[in-house]
């Protein structure tokens, strides 16, 4: 038997792969007043990887409405194969740490695997304090700045600038001692990187699509707003790196398992109008959570899904967890294991007797019985989970396309199982309108920090230098603004509130003969200035 040069070539490449990177195995956490959750490195969030769930709300209570949160992407090539990556709470993994080559190979070696095998955390509270210091002499910044993955490595063909910050004197390059800094979303940022090409896909087994995954996962600290409070906020940048793997009938979809208290008790749902899916328990009373159980959804910001799929844990096997790659496809698509299509009617199956086509699974309204929904159809509780797809597209090399989305949470202690749906759509809708016009009712914006550089004129200081007393000007109202004054080494020597509107005098009669740093904080807004302080 006669073996070819390329299918040697082929089988050491693949060997290779076998052999390199392992599953990624970092993880971060978000620590809030409500929720306490673990995100994992690989993107495949809310779990401990033992089989338990880690999206604990409220905080401390023991108790979780998530249990499974990932990726799915797929589609057909010109020989009509398929390639899938997928994420699901079972054995196996087809998404790996770290960029891919830009060169259209789409490559990752074991080496940026290990390096990206990280969940970067930074709050903007670090990057206020940043700005407020780095003028100041011996001034190191914290490893969460120093260490933001800004930049790939030229020398493997990975892009230059990866994660976001802002170039404040525009050299292309993340220099934090310069005032470089991170550019975050919310009041808490994790940054993390994926794909689907650095190894063999054990979990699908299918081919892989060539995928790099940016993601950005944040939230808000806004105490006096309960939808923002209550949300947790994605963005994932999805970009095609290998030149000739173009797919037709192509989907992104995202995957959640929710598991309101107990798992074996819930329903699933979605809202069109909102572009929600969600879960919420089948009875009034939950074994956990107990009376006036929660419910949790996801709300999609900039993209309608084009298609709203559910399976079950246990029971028909065809509308069970996918095992193989066509199967996941299937789900995609909104065909059962048994490759008929989801069909209007009790739980979507044509074995209850629907014959119209869906795209949406169970979109009614809980409250109308006319609408399909899972409460209307009466179907048996169950461990749900739930996929919401984008589609079909043709992706091709060089394609990038975002989404904006927010994993969102209720609970009616005034109601039943109902009412914290109503709640729950009633914050969905309450952000999508703050969303949609670029706002927020917290103190900080959905992007970025609004800091301004060293060569920023709103703040004005006269005399300079100045003798007993220095007077600040600016045209902005900054009352309650903080306001420190540090000396040449880095020591505060003198901090106060600014209590007038445009103007203010500040004695410094007491500071010794030098170079002064003045800096003002105002919200999320941070200027500095030097001062020198002479005489008398």
């Amino acid at each position: 038997m006669k073996i070819s040069v390329l299918t040697i070539l082929l089988l050491v490449f693949f060997l290779q792969k076998v052999e390199s990177q392992l599953p990624p195995s970092s993880f971060g956490f978000i620590d809030r007043s409500d929720v306490y959750a673990r995100l994992h490195s690989g993107g495949d969030h809310f779990n401990d990887h033992n089989g338990n769930p880690f999206f604990e709300t409220p905080k401390g209570s023991g108790h979780h409405t998530i249990s499974f949160f990932g990726l799915w992407v797929g589609g057909l090539d010109v020989n009509e194969q398929l390639a899938i990556g997928a994420q699901i709470w079972a054995q196996g993994t087809d998404f790996y740490t770290g960029p891919l080559t830009n060169d259209g190979l789409g490559l990752c070696d074991e080496e940026t695997s290990s390096v990206w095998d990280r969940v970067n955390e930074l709050s903007r509270a670090e990057i206020i304090d940043h700005l407020g210091s780095y003028l100041l002499p011996g001034y190191e910044p914290i490893d969460a700045i120093a260490d933001w993955p800004a930049h790939g490595d030229p020398d493997k063909n990975q892009d230059w600038i990866i994660a976001p910050f802002k170039d404040v004197d525009n050299d292309l390059s993340y220099i934090p001692e310069n005032g470089d800094y991170p550019l975050i979303r919310g009041d808490k940022c994790y940054f993390y990187v994926i794909n689907d090409n650095a190894n063999i896909h054990t979990l699908t087994n299918g081919s892989e699509v060539g995928v790099e995954v940016r993601c950005i996962v944040y939230y808000f600290e806004c105490p006096e707003d309960s939808a923002f409070q209550h949300s947790i906020f994605f963005n994932y940048k999805i970009m095609n790196r290998i030149e000739g793997r173009n797919l037709h009938d192509a989907y992104i979809s995202f995957y959640a398992d929710f598991s309101i208290g107990d798992v074996a008790d819930d329903y699933v749902g979605c809202d069109t109008t909102l572009n929600a899916v969600f879960g919420y328990n089948a009875l009034p009373n939950d074994s956990e959570y107990g009376e006036h159980p929660p419910a949790q959804g996801i709300c999609f910001l900039d993209h309608a899904p084009n298609r709203v799929m559910y399976f079950n844990k246990n029971g028909e096997i065809a509308l069970t967890d996918p095992e193989v790659a066509p199967e996941f496809y299937n789900y995609m698509r909104n065909v059962w294991r048994d490759n008929t299509l989801l069909v209007v009617g009790g739980n979507g199956h044509y074995s209850q007797g629907g014959t119209d086509p869906a795209h949406f699974v169970f979109p009614g309204d809980l409250h109308q019985a006319d609408e399909w929904s899972e409460v209307s159809a009466g179907n048996n509780a169950g461990d749900r989970q739930i996929i919401a797809s984008f589609g079909p597209v043709n992706m091709e090399y060089g394609d990038e396309r975002e989404f904006n989305f927010c994993l969102t949470y209720a609970r009616d202690y005034e109601g039943d199982h109902i009412g914290s749906v109503d709640l729950l759509k009633e914050r969905m809708e309450r952000i999508r309108y703050f969303y949609d016009n670029d706002s927020t009712p917290c103190t900080t914006s959905w992007t970025n920090i609004n800091t301004r550089s060293k060569t920023d004129d709103r703040l004005r200081l006269y005399p300079n230098p100045a003798e007993r007393f220095i007077t600040m000007t600016t045209d902005m109202n900054f009352i309650e603004a903080k306001f420190k004054i540090f000396d040449y080494y880095g020591k505060a020597v003198a901090s106060g509130t600014v209590t007038q509107e445009n103007k203010q005098r500040i004695s410094i009669d007491y500071l010794e003969n030098g170079l002064y740093l003045m800096v003002i904080q105002y919200k999320d807004i941070s200027i500095c200035r030097k001062f020198v302080k002479q005489g008398s």
